[in-house]
């Protein structure tokens, strides 16, 4: 499982930093001038129609920027950057005390948030669910090294599982956010690398 998480660590971080050089790259993301198109002949004043054109509405995303749909790109580079602190957060043991676990949890749900709220929130909100069954089995056999059948028993049918089933889902669940995210990343590096129809 580690092993796993360091590649799609490594693997968010490469596409973080190429999507980022994308966005600085692009001339329209930096306030460069837009293309220039010839001029409009001049139509007498009596010949304009008096109802206005309607609104120009550009698609989203243009050129490179096509594989992000209508995601908008500060959103998507705030979603990599969440991305990547909950895969660093879920590397981490689970804390061993409630009240660290409060604030463990509280992070998750923040960059949860801002990851991919639609998945990942209500799974943090089952982890929020169950922490407190989790701590009181943990409190209840703090300091027993040799726990035995009945605590095992416990665990099971008292509940505690269920915080580590859940949290074991919320890594699932982050892990697929993290791949769809990064083949959006590469189709749209992908784009930006292909010779545009003027080039070719």
């Amino acid at each position: 499982m580690r092993s796993l998480t360091d590649h799609v660590l490594r693997l968010s971080r490469s596409f973080a930093v190429g999507a980022l050089l994308l966005v600085l790259a692009s001339p329209s993301w930096a306030g460069g001038a837009p293309e220039k198109t010839p001029a409009e002949p001049v139509t007498p004043a009596a010949s304009v129609p008096a109802t206005p054109p309607p609104a120009a509405s550009p698609a989203l995303h243009a050129g490179p920027f096509a594989a992000l749909g209508t995601i908008d790109l500060d959103t998507f580079i705030a979603g990599m950057e969440a991305d990547r602190l909950l895969l660093a957060e879920v590397r981490k043991d689970l804390p061993d005390k409630r009240s660290d676990a409060d604030l463990y949890l509280k992070r998750l749900k923040e960059l949860a948030g801002t990851s991919d709220p639609a998945r990942l929130v209500p799974r943090v909100n089952r982890l929020l669910e169950q922490e407190s069954v989790y701590y009181d089995w943990m409190e209840k056999n703090a300091g027993n090294q040799n726990q035995g059948q009945a605590a095992d028993n416990e665990y099971v049918v008292g509940g505690a599982r269920g915080f580590v089933v859940a949290f074991q889902e919320f890594q699932n669940a982050l892990f697929l956010t993290v791949i769809n995210r990064l083949d959006i990343a590469e189709r749209a590096l992908q784009e930006a690398a292909a010779p545009s129809p003027a080039q070719k």
